[in-house]
């Protein structure tokens, strides 16, 4: 009866996990939706994956697409998981790359995202996991490079696998960091499932990519995909409690109109955050 009950639970979460991936797009592709969407929203295109991240923004700066320092948002929920990863900040910091369409964590360690480009996930879901969960993902590339986690960021022109590997490594960190606070995963799954669903040498499918991201989420633990020795901080408790005000703030820039990850949004943050 209880080895009943065991198969029935796993079939249970089995068939949860695969509801939740092959649910319909909508949220993405422009429908209405709550949390501050007013319905009339563009869809997200699809991301076409050739490049590495670090090719990313070599071509950012190769095209003269201008940058200015990340959102203080931004930078302090960079600060924060990097703490709960154990791992310093980035040390050429963070940045609002205009008209990016896309982010990245570069060899020369720097973040960069398109503040633009995160929102429309916002707009189109509702929810801000939406874009924070793309800020996750570069600090998991950040967390895997400065524990070791192979000699170069996801990228081997001879080696998918390796290439794949540590996307899933970024991935899983971002669902970990999400889950810790008590996120809503369902949103970044419809991201990966559509606007990260085109694959190649350097990412794979955006569908496996949701599966790694919701098991991490869902299990509360960085699966190792690159890597057999883990290291995170162990004062999380503390680190996430500024983590869930920084949330709270986000959620108050959101409601008068204004993009957290956009640097405009910074006096208005700082009121919040020193009230």
């Amino acid at each position: 009866m209880k080895t009943m009950l065991n198969l029935k639970s796993k079939f249970v979460c089995i068939f949860l996990l695969g509801l939740i991936l092959c649910i319909s797009p909508c949220l993405i592709i422009g429908c209405e939706s709550g949390g501050g969407s007013d319905g009339d929203n563009n869809p997200v295109p699809p991301i076409t994956y050739s490049t590495p991240c670090n090719s990313t923004a070599l071509a950012a700066a190769q095209n003269g697409l201008q940058k200015q320092p990340a959102s203080a948002y931004v930078n302090n929920i960079i600060l924060r998981a990097c703490q709960i990863g154990n791992v310093p900040i980035p040390q050429n910091g963070a940045f609002n790359v205009i008209r990016l369409n896309n982010a990245y964590y570069s060899f020369n360690d720097e973040i960069g995202y398109d503040a633009d480009w995160l929102f429309q996930f916002v707009q189109n879901t509702g929810f801000m996991e939406a874009g924070d969960s793309i800020i996750y993902h570069e600090v998991g590339h950040l967390w895997a490079k400065k524990n070791g986690v192979g000699d170069r960021i996801g990228y081997d022109p001879q080696d998918q696998y390796k290439n794949w590997s540590q996307e899933y490594q970024a991935d899983s960190f971002a669902g970990y960091v999400l889950k810790q606070l008590n996120g809503n995963a369902l949103p970044s799954v419809q991201i990966y499932n559509v606007v990260m669903a085109n694959w190649g040498l350097t990412h794979p499918p955006g569908n496996l990519r949701a599966q790694v991201f919701f098991s991490s989420w869902q299990q509360n633990k960085i699966i190792l995909y690159a890597r057999t020795i883990t290291n995170t901080n162990q004062k999380i408790i503390e680190i996430l409690s500024q983590l869930k005000k920084l949330s709270l703030i986000r959620d108050e820039i959101f409601k008068v109109g204004l993009n957290p990850y956009c640097p405009s949004s910074d006096d208005y943050f700082n009121t919040l955050l020193n009230q």
